[in-house]
């Protein structure tokens, strides 16, 4: 009995010890489990924290912009609209171009510049370098830029990723010229003229020049002169004069220039000759223009020519327009007008027919220098011994500013000259090198 109640009492001692036991386990095991959550929880908070410090970098990438000088600051949080129709006055446009005025748009959108003669032009490159000074003229893929750093820079179109332009310019823009303020981003560029801001892509603007519609504005040049005094023994004068007035738009293109040599020795003339010719451009795509007309005027006394005019017509080409090299050629025809001196011949005046062959080729080298050539075939139809040459070439070397030392050799030759009162036939050739200096202007 008493074996019995013993047994009873170890069998109730091992229960409980085994259910303190079970208690305890479980107690540990959840007791794990509460420190696992515990981690788990601060492993996802981390992890939230990681991905919005990634968002938050992958944000700033996104906004991050190539740094603007500060005169352009206002410019990145200037206003402009989205997509508009142009206004119903210009309908021809409706289609690439947007009109609303700047007082419509919407928070957040970027318009052009007012206009404003004070502010310079700010021009970026693909290197992400902001140019300061005048954007002068966009043609042919090449831009001017007259940097207030660098003076004049010439490069290629495709070198350019945005401009903005407070001074009013005209642009060709799918055949239409505009003329106002405008701003290039990538690959919008928007143009404000008046109170309407025209939107178009960077593909459809076709050319540009400075100015806003002031006749003034379109009108460039360059003087040149070099002179020989010597006395003694020997009196001899010699002078040579050049001249160039150049009056450039979007879309035409408008050159006169001038040459003439005079020389003296012992008080006896022994040089005499004047050449101007003008010619005015329409530039029917980016590189064919058409010469509607030109004119070529020719005087030389020692050739027996009073006066030799040649008007007409031609369709030139510009092959090679690039940063370094530029090569143009034109053909047409022509009526030549030659007046002779009273002594050559009875019939003093002659009228013929004639191809007109031009062709130019301009280089520029390093350190401010240009090479320019050109050359000019007048082949006489009706009467070929009266066929002339003409070729010039320059070399002008940049010395300060608008100052130029210019090396010139200039070619003339007619194919069958008059004879002089003795009866002697001049010399078909006439070559010139000269010294002399230039301005531009």
């Amino acid at each position: 009995m008493s074996v019995s109640l013993l047994a009873i009492v170890v069998l109730a001692l091992a229960s409980g010890v085994a259910d303190a036991a079970d208690e305890s386990g479980t107690a540990e095991v959840a007791d794990v489990v509460e420190v696992a959550e515990v981690v788990d929880e601060a492993d996802e908070s981390a992890d939230d924290a990681a991905d919005d410090t990634d968002e938050e970098a992958v944000e700033d990438i996104v906004d991050a912009e190539v740094p603007v000088p500060p005169q352009l600051q206002p410019l990145v949080e200037q206003p402009v609209v989205e997509e508009a129709a142009v206004a119903e006055a210009d309908p021809a446009h409706e289609e690439a171009a947007s009109s609303p005025t700047p007082e419509a748009a919407e928070p957040g959108q970027w318009v052009p510049p007012l206009p404003s003669a004070k502010e310079f032009d700010w021009m970026q490159v693909r290197s992400g370098e902001w140019l300061k000074g005048e954007f002068q003229t966009l043609r042919d893929y090449r831009v001017a830029f007259d940097s207030d750093e660098f003076d004049e820079i010439d490069l290629e179109w495709k070198k350019v990723v945005s401009f903005y332009l407070p001074r009013p310019h005209s642009f060709r823009v799918q055949g239409r010229v505009i003329f106002g303020t405008a701003e290039l981003r990538g690959d919008v560029l928007r143009i404000r003229t008046g109170d309407q801001v025209l939107e178009f892509k960077r593909s459809e603007l076709e050319s540009v020049a400075q100015g806003s519609g002031s006749e003034l504005d379109w009108w460039s040049g360059k003087l040149g002169a070099g002179m020989t005094f010597r006395r003694g023994n020997t009196r001899q004068t010699e002078i040579e004069g050049t001249g160039e007035l150049r009056r450039e738009t979007a879309i035409t293109r408008f050159v006169t220039s001038y040459r003439g040599a005079y020389a003296n020795v012992n008080r006896k003339r022994t040089v005499n000759n004047h050449r101007v010719t003008s010619a005015f451009d329409v530039f029917l795509t980016r590189r064919l223009f058409w010469k509607i007309p030109f004119v070529d005027y020719y005087s030389d006394e020692f050739q027996r020519i009073d006066a030799r005019v040649t008007p007409g017509s031609a369709l030139g080409y510009e092959f090679v327009r690039t940063e370094w090299v530029d090569l143009e050629m034109s053909l047409g025809g022509a009526y030549q007008f030659t007046h002779f001196e009273r002594s050559v011949e009875e019939n003093r005046t002659r009228h013929d027919f004639a191809v007109v062959y031009t062709a130019s080729l301009d280089t520029e080298l390093p350190g401010g220098t240009d090479f320019d050539n050109s050359y000019r075939l007048q082949l006489v139809a009706t009467d070929y011994g009266s066929t002339s040459h003409h070729a010039e070439s320059l070399l002008s070397l940049d010395i300060w500013g608008p100052l130029d030392l210019d090396v010139t050799f200039v070619w003339d030759r007619i194919q069958d000259p008059a004879e002089d009162d003795d009866g002697k036939q001049a010399k078909r050739d006439d070559f010139r090198l000269l010294v002399g200096f230039g301005l531009d202007f």
